[in-house]
């Protein structure tokens, strides 16, 4: 029957229009009255599949877990080195604190510390009265 379907003009394999028929058939099954179409879902079973195929597609499973494994480890390591940079960005912010601080007090010396530069200056004789 499929012999009725094709034949072979030169070098060319043609199909007739009933084998075109037969062919959409197989992958179009009507949807609605008004003509729409939807393709038909595969109907043949997976346990077609040779080992050969078995095989890769288990090796792509492998291969799958292990990219999720390496995805999941740099998601840790991101996530750790975001962790030290906020812990940096904070250090460096209350350095910058504490040298903000200690130049202030350099440029503006308070009353306390004048008082033991005051004291040096005075004679040593003087010093019981």
């Amino acid at each position: 029957m499929r012999k009725s379907f094709f034949s072979k003009v030169g070098n060319k394999f043609v199909i007739s229009e009933e084998g075109q028929e037969v062919i959409k058939s197989t992958f179009i099954i009507p949807f609605s009255e008004t003509g729409n179409r939807k393709p038909k879902t595969s109907t043949v079973p997976e346990n077609n599949l040779s080992e050969t195929d078995i095989k890769i597609i288990e090796g792509y499973q492998k291969q799958l877990e292990q990219k999720d494994l390496q995805l999941s480890e740099l998601h840790k390591l991101l996530n750790q080195q975001q962790q030290l940079t906020l812990h940096s960005n904070q250090q460096n912010e209350r350095l910058q604190l504490q040298l903000e601080s200690y130049e202030n007090m350099e440029s503006n010396p308070s009353d306390s510390e004048i008082e033991p530069d005051q004291s040096k200056q005075k004679k040593w004789w003087k010093f019981w009265k």
